[in-house]
């Protein structure tokens, strides 16, 4: 209806699945049960998923999961968070402990070999980073679709958008822990500098 003055008041529709319908299934699950899962910002995964499952498209950059690599993946509660994780640890090993022992002795040297093999690793992690990034959406999609598999299994209908509500979202306290983290490693680094 219109108010007395003939204006029409302001109002924002926001459609949660991005313009997809929500019977729409995306790899046999149905988008708005994949908008559950998703949780925040359905509206930017839900057309992607789409996008992948109809054109088999499996190349699609993520800036989310190339700036937020490890964190990204937890704070969407993906397990391959672990392994990226693991493989970014061990990539960094020799840079972080060149530059320990850089802190700790300021004239050590390094042999030409361990050299090599720190800018290797770290010319490794970016490359592993651009190319996780480039298939972010993908893993996601992977993922939110095998959730939503196991829970029709295990979930009786009418319980089932509650259960998809607990095992999607995101854990919002991922972000604050690597804030911290990274905020306590930069002190520590200017701590040994100083």
């Amino acid at each position: 209806p219109l108010n007395p003055g003939g204006a029409q008041p302001f109002a924002v529709a926001i459609d949660p699945l991005g313009g997809v319908s929500p019977d729409e299934e995306i790899d046999g699950i149905p988008a708005k049960e994949l908008g559950t899962l998703v949780g925040p910002n359905s509206a930017y995964y839900i057309p992607r998923f789409r996008e992948i499952s109809q054109n088999g498209r499996k190349f699609m950059p993520n800036l989310a999961a190339f700036l937020f690599d490890i964190p990204w993946f937890f704070y969407r509660k993906m397990l391959p968070g672990l392994g990226m994780l693991i493989l970014e640890l061990a990539l960094s090993a020799p840079s972080v402990w060149m530059s320990v022992q850089r802190m700790l002795n300021s004239t050590a040297t390094f042999s030409s070999t361990m050299t090599t093999l720190a800018n290797g690793c770290a010319s490794a992690l970016w490359l592993v980073r651009i190319i996780i990034s480039c298939f972010a959406n993908k893993i996601y999609l992977n993922a939110c679709t095998a959730k939503a598999r196991q829970l029709h299994q295990s979930t009786s209908e009418p319980d089932l958008p509650e259960a998809l509500r607990r095992k999607g979202g995101v854990i919002p306290a991922v972000l604050w822990i690597w804030v911290a983290l990274t905020v306590v490693l930069y002190m520590a680094q200017l701590a040994l500098i100083f």
